[in-house]
């Protein structure tokens, strides 16, 4: 009856006020206006019932163009759907009519597509329905009906059921006949909408304080909000300004405070306290690009900065006033790597922080979370005027090298009217390109081509029959980070040691290349792969694969839980080892079940498990304990022989510490008879916590206790499984003595990890590495660091990284071959071995919605190097690696803080080019580190150590060792904070004292001091001073310790900031010197040449058919630079078929992508003769056509253009997906391809494209 009701009230206004006016597409009875939603508004005549204030036009989603609708429901909410006319009435008796609509939601669910039909009286006549599930990538929803008598009116109804969330709806068709036309995926970006921006006012005069005139003169912006987008009166108001000339931009902020005495500003230079009072901008210079990297400054009131501390020159002026405090501002446009210009549009928000009247943030724009969210910024137009520009350049494009063929390097300019004549954008190499789309007549894009290089910059002018519009010079690197590619300054390949490696490096692979939805995915998308190819580059790579792949042993575990317990899937270690008597592997890898759930077969007592159904066992409990060394035997002795590595897997330590660890304090373990969790705990407290601390169960990182109990508790971890690790390997040995013992492969802090424990167990080591080296700025290269000091910490003579970027693309990967061949020789350099391949494709934090099975597939450039530069290592002799560096690093074993161990890195070794080795203390007190053979030992943190290192540390001393502590907190206690000052004075003869102001002078250097650092005392005898604060007490003295000398630093001399500082590394690297430390080491310009793999041909000319994509950096890109709508049917055996051209509606198909099913997305023909016909709208120049096959494709007769041809057959291997290209220049219609299939064997065909 509701229905009816508000239908009744849209037919008493007349019939034709249900159906908008506009453009009619052919095919499509609905007009293009209620078709693809492009309009600003919801057009006339779509009712969303019943509640049209929860329905909107979007621009942040669309299937194809700029906007769709958007529907927001609640379960109990009055919005259930939305009605859309269908003009074209009277619809007559028997006719057929197919309705389809394209729909998303943000989250799943299911939603129904209605046919509605009701008389002039607005009674239903008839309701046909199809329910489909609601997916959150774009899905076709499709329904044919035959009108069973005559009709006046008809509707299409789209309503999900029950739903929650937000629905988009475009591209809705009513089209006569029993097919829906497939849309073509293009979302084109929004225009700007231009009349709702705010203004950097561009100017000639320099600004240098919130005093200068000119700010009376510029625009004022007070209008700040609340979280929420709450604009309610702010007990304290903010006025903000902005402003630019040629080389910075200017900012102001007016922050009223009524009672000044409250103010609060806690930060200092070297630490800033988020507590303040305090004023931030965040901006994107990129515009509205979605890739583009985001810029942060804050500045609290008292004039301390955070933020763009690479950036120099900023200046910073603050004022206080009766009624508040002024922050001023200019940070010059080189931070940014531009120069703005008329019409540039940048993305930003100015936010408060309020620290008096409320505890809180405002913002001048509207925001939910955080004002730093890009979703919240504003847009800001640099203009002269004061009005907006004639152009105004919106979004600059992803700017990174893999963008190229995608499409996402572009310029988009908007208009406030319709776009000029004689478009042209003016490259600064001579290129003149042309607008290659325009969207609603006020948008122009221009692709260029990015070369990937370090320094790139990309300068335009955009000119309308010779005039200028507007211009910009762009960083591109500095715009895009992810485009950043580490350079080594005059690389060397080599030096090496003299003769070749005695063992074979070891190389492993995940089995991901290898499974059967690699297969699957290359007939879904239409891309070459052939399982055999795979295995064949394996082994001739001497990459042993690895299966995880174990439940065929079950039987032969008499301590395995019975029931319910984690699999670990069958088939991967029969196949597998098969493949190594058969030649076709070398020896496997197999990953250990460490997670095995243990059963007692006599007393039926279960091991300690994650939850009470034995999911996730923990290996410390005796009977899971037994279990696993019966599974160890139970692979040894029937598997043995074929196994090269046995793999502890992944994560181990970590898993028993935390995912598992942390997690068993549950009322099923705590009623385990054993009690075993309630022992243990007693015996990390009581051995290992000083009688103090036990087990974190359910603490905080942020609880005083937690570091201590945490240390205590990985201390027993480490003892336990390191005697469960080195008994498994003498299982191991006993059956092979040739299997390689690896560790578990570690990530993030190596101690936490357990890295310190390999050597009591492992003949190898493996570490994830995925920074790249976006976190800690462009020059640091912390794939190096990261090996190295896990080489050094290990104690084991192999150790095989986890290349994450260069293979995976975790976290951002490598951008491209240059950076791909520098992470790998950082690694090398490091001390890598060999290497240990997660071959996923990942592409990011998060996966791609539409994720390939593995880099074969996702990232063939990554797959290849992974492949070559394998073989290549193989081939060489060991890099020249100093056996015995005369300098040492203490990394301790309760290592709190990463940062100083990485500057120390910096600036000890990448800038002078020196060697050293990380020591840990936990191995100097057991003798297996020695001191002695070091002339220097550099201490950069280390506030926590065990106090038997001290005696160590004298003995190096008192033998004429240099020791060097860069920690004025070293030894405050030791590692269950008990106090050590005590034995830090008897070793130095000092004491911390009073906090140290102003700067400090070393070697003729000036440095700021930071928080914490300290004026030194002297205990007994004065020492010699070698380093002074301002005032002249003492930051730094010399001490003689028996023929040894201790330095003792009241600064911290190993920060990111000093790291930083070109004149203070040259001042370290000296004193280095002078202590007998050597520099210029040539391993540091070890480079791996390029292998030699061609450069990848992608899509050149036209697909006529429309379909081309293809896989680069781990995302399927639709090839919207080649294809164009194809304008015609194809078919298979007389019926139409999209199977043959639909690889790219694995967008739209993203959940039937995932689910695995192959036969929706290809042709399968049978024995017997077929035909396939692609009929063009009219007469195209053709000038190839490309098959993608499974199976043996016989031989095919082409008939086009009155001539005929005869494509030989041929025939892939098992799991073998091939590309098959007709090369014949054609003018035709039509084109026929004739064939018979013989034999039982099915002829596959996946993806079938034609060029112009």
């Amino acid at each position: 009856m509701r229905f009816q009701r508000i239908l009744l009230c849209c037919l008493l206004l007349g019939p034709m006020t249900l159906f908008a006016e506009g453009t009619r597409i052919p095919g499509n009875l609905l007009s293009s206006e209620t078709s693809t939603f492009e309009q600003e508004k919801i057009p006339k005549g779509i009712i969303p019932g019943w509640d049209d204030s929860k329905a909107r036009i979007t621009d942040q989603t669309s299937f194809r163009g700029s906007r769709s609708l958007e529907l927001e429901f609640e379960p109990e909410g009055k919005l259930k759907g939305v009605f859309i006319p269908v003009p074209g009435a009277p619809f007559r008796e028997g006719e057929v009519l197919t309705i389809s609509a394209y729909v998303k939601g943000d989250a799943p669910g299911t939603v129904n597509l209605v046919f509605y039909a009701c008389n002039e009286l607005w009674k239903p006549l008839q309701q046909d329905s199809a329910a489909e599930t609601l997916s959150q990538s774009w899905r076709q929803l499709k329904l044919t009906a035959t009108l069973k008598q005559d009709i006046k009116f008809l509707f299409i109804y789209i309503a999900p059921w029950k739903y929650r969330g937000k629905m988009f709806v475009d591209e809705v068709k009513a089209e006569p006949g029993k097919k829906a036309t497939p849309g073509f995926p293009e979302r084109i970006p929004p225009k700007t909408d231009l009349k709702n921006v705010f203004f950097i006012p561009l100017i000639t005069e320099k600004l240098s304080s919130p005093d200068d005139p000119l700010w009376q003169k510029l625009p004022k912006y007070d209008r700040f909000c609340l979280k929420g987008k709450d604009f309610a009166a702010l007990p304290e108001k903010t006025i903000f300004q902005c402003a630019a000339d040629e080389e910075n931009l200017y900012f102001k902020f007016h922050c009223f405070l009524p009672e000044m005495k409250k103010l609060k500003c806690y930060s200092s230079r070297e630490q800033v306290n988020w507590n303040d009072d305090r004023v931030e901008i965040h901006f994107s210079p990129a515009g509205e690009s979605r890739r583009s990297s985001n810029f942060y400054f804050s500045v609290n009131a008292k004039g301390v900065p955070a933020g763009l501390e690479k950036c120099k020159g900023i200046q910073i002026r603050t004022r206080e006033n009766q009624d508040g405090y002024e922050v001023f501002f200019a940070i010059p446009q080189s931070c940014f790597g531009t120069k703005v210009a008329e019409g540039h549009l940048w993305k930003l928000n100015a936010g408060r922080f309020h620290r008096t009247a409320f505890n809180g943030a405002s913002a001048l724009c509207p925001f939910d979370n955080h004002f730093g969210d890009q979703a919240s910024f504003g847009k800001f137009v640099f203009t002269r005027s004061g009005k907006i520009p004639e152009a105004v350049l919106a979004e600059v494009g992803e700017m990174s090298a893999y963008a190229n063929v995608s499409g996402g390097n572009l310029l988009r300019f908007d208009f406030l009217e319709k776009v000029p004549e004689g478009l042209v954008l003016k490259l600064k190499d001579g290129q003149i390109l042309p607008p290659a789309k325009q969207s609603a007549g006020k948008s122009a894009i221009f692709f260029y081509t990015v070369g990937g290089v370090d320094g790139e910059r990309l300068a335009y002018q955009l000119l309308s029959d010779g005039r200028v519009l507007t211009e910009g010079d762009f960083n591109l690197a500095l715009l895009a980070p992810a485009n950043r590619v580490f350079q080594t300054p005059d690389p060397v390949f080599g030096p090496f040691k003299k003769e070749k490696r005695s063992r074979k490096r070891p190389m492993m692979t995940w089995d991901a290349v290898l499974a059967k939805s690699n297969y699957d995915a290359a007939l879904k998308t239409g891309v070459e792969y052939s399982a055999e190819a795979v295995e064949e580059a394996l082994r001739t790579a001497g990459i042993s694969v690895m299966t995880a792949s174990t439940d065929e042993l079950n039987p032969e575990i008499p301590s395995l839980r019975k029931g319910q317990y984690y699999t670990a899937g069958r088939g991967g270690l029969e196949r597998y080892a098969g493949g190594v008597k058969a030649g076709k592997y070398i020896p496997i890898t197999v990953y250990s079940r460490y997670y095995i759930s243990g059963e007692d077969p006599e007393t039926g007592e279960v091991g300690i498990s994650r939850d009470k159904n034995g999911y996730w066992g923990w290996i410390i409990d005796p009977i899971n304990r037994q279990a696993y060394f019966e599974f160890v035997e139970a692979l040894m002795k029937n598997y043995g022989k074929e196994i090269g590595i046995f793999f502890l897997g992944d994560e181990f330590f970590v898993y028993q510490k935390t995912v598992i660890g942390l997690q068993l304090n549950t009322p099923f373990n705590m009623e385990n008879p054993t009690r075993f969790i309630q022992k243990f705990n007693e015996k990390v407290k009581r051995e290992y916590g000083g009688g103090i601390y036990d087990i974190p169960f359910n603490a905080k990182n942020s609880d005083p206790d937690y570091k201590w109990r945490n240390f205590a508790y990985g201390k027993a971890l480490g003892d336990e499984t390191s005697r469960i690790a080195a008994k498994a390997r003498e299982i191991v040995r006993k059956y092979n003595p040739d299997t390689l013992f690896l560790s578990d492969d570690a990530y993030g802090n190596l101690m936490e990890q357990g890295v310190q424990y390999w050597n009591r167990y492992a003949d190898c080591g493996s570490f994830q590495i995925g920074e790249g080296g976006g976190t800690t700025g462009r020059d640091f290269p912390s794939y190096m660091f990261r090996t190295k000091i896990v080489k050094d910490i290990s104690l084991l003579p192999d150790l095989i990284p986890v290349p994450h970027e260069p293979v995976d693309g975790y976290p951002t990967g490598a951008l491209n071959r240059e950076e791909m061949i520098e992470l790998y020789s950082q690694m090398i350099r490091g001390g890598a071995t060999g290497f240990h391949f997660w071959p996923y494709s990942y592409g990011g934090r998060k996966p791609p919605s539409v994720q390939a099975p593995s880099v074969v597939i996702g990232n063939p450039d990554s797959w290849k190097y992974m492949i070559e530069v394998t073989k290549m290592f193989n081939r060489l002799p060991d890099p020249l690696i100093p056996d015995e560096p005369e300098t040492a690093i203490l990394a301790p074993e309760c290592l709190f803080d990463y940062a100083p161990m990485m500057a120390a890195f910096t600036m000890l070794g990448i800038r002078p080019h020196g060697w050293f080795k990380y020591v840990c203390d936990l191995h100097i007190i057991e003798g297996k580190a020695d001191l002695s053979r070091y002339k220097i030992l550099y201490i950069p943190s280390a506030r926590a150590v065990s106090p038997q290192l001290f005696p160590k540390l004298r003995q190096f001393l008192e033998g004429g060792g240099t020791m060097v502590c860069a920690d004025p907190a070293f030894a405050s206690t030791d590692q269950l904070n008990r106090d050590l000052s005590a034995e830090r004075e008897k070793l130095f003869g000092i004491i911390p004292g009073a906090e140290g102001k102003g700067d400090i002078l070393f070697r003729n250097v000036h440095i700021p001091a930071q928080k914490k650092d300290a004026v030194l005392r002297f205990v007994s005898e004065k020492p010699e001073v070698v380093a002074r604060y301002s005032d002249g007490s003492p930051a730094g003295v010399l001490t003689r310790v028996g023929k040894g000398k201790a330095y003792f630093f009241g600064f911290r001399i190993f920060t990111e900031k000093n790291a930083a500082n070109p004149d203070f590394c040259r001042a370290v690297a000296e004193f280095h010197k002078s202590l007998g430390g050597t520099t210029g080491h040539a391993l540091w310009r070890f480079k791996l040449p390029h292998p030699k793999v061609p450069e990848r041909e992608l899509g050149k000319g036209t697909c006529l058919t429309g379909n081309y994509g293809f896989w680069e950096r781990h995302f399927f890109y639709s090839g919207i630079m080649n294809n164009v709508r194809f304008e015609g049917k194809i078919r298979a055996d007389g019926r139409d078929t999209t199977k043959l051209t639909d690889r790219l509606s694995v967008f739209e198909r993203e959940e039937e992508y995932k689910k695995g099913a192959v036969d929706s997305w290809v042709e399968r023909f049978g024995k017997g003769s077929h035909k396939v016909t692609i009929a063009f709208d009219r007469v195209q120049d053709i000038r190839s056509i490309v098959f993608y096959f499974s199976g043996k494709m016989p031989e095919m007769r082409i008939s086009a253009d009155g001539r005929s041809f005869t494509v030989p057959s041929a025939e892939t291997r098992d799991r073998e997906v091939a590309g098959s290209v007709f090369a014949q220049k054609l003018k035709a219609s039509r084109i026929e391809l004739d064939f018979t299939v013989s034999g039982d064997k099915e002829f596959t065909l996946a993806e079938v494209e034609v060029w112009q």
